[in-house]
């Protein structure tokens, strides 16, 4: 099973770059602006919840110890199975939208390079 997640990963890197290359530089820029943006809003969002949720949980039980926020992933697993299945849906939705944030980072920075090399 794991060879079927290698090759989807790799069809799919190898797709994502035919279409950086085949994009154009200005839309490719436009495109990943504003996919930040939206993804920036709402992965913000996500984690206000995340951590609001977590310090009312940690602080209710007692168990928060000083500087929580810094680390709050080193404490889930002083949360209860009930807790988990209400926090950690917002902690996973949060770094899936930080790692698509990282994505569109990468398609503007890609629009940028089109850009310029269609200057020269």
């Amino acid at each position: 099973m794991q060879e079927i997640g290698v090759v989807t990963a790799i069809i799919a890197l190898l797709l994502f770059v035919v279409f950086l290359a085949s994009a154009p530089g200005d839309q490719l820029i436009l495109m990943g602006q504003s996919g930040m943006l939206t993804l920036g809003a709402v992965g913000v969002g996500l984690e206000v919840v995340y951590f609001a949720l977590l310090g009312a949980a940690l602080h209710r039980r007692k168990v928060a110890p000083k500087g929580w926020y810094w680390r709050s992933f080193a404490h889930h697993h002083l949360l209860s199975k009930s807790e988990r299945r209400v926090i950690m849906p917002f902690f996973v939705l949060g770094a899936i939208a930080f790692l698509l944030i990282v994505l569109f980072i990468i398609v503007t920075v890609a629009g940028v390079v089109s850009l310029f090399v269609q200057m020269r």
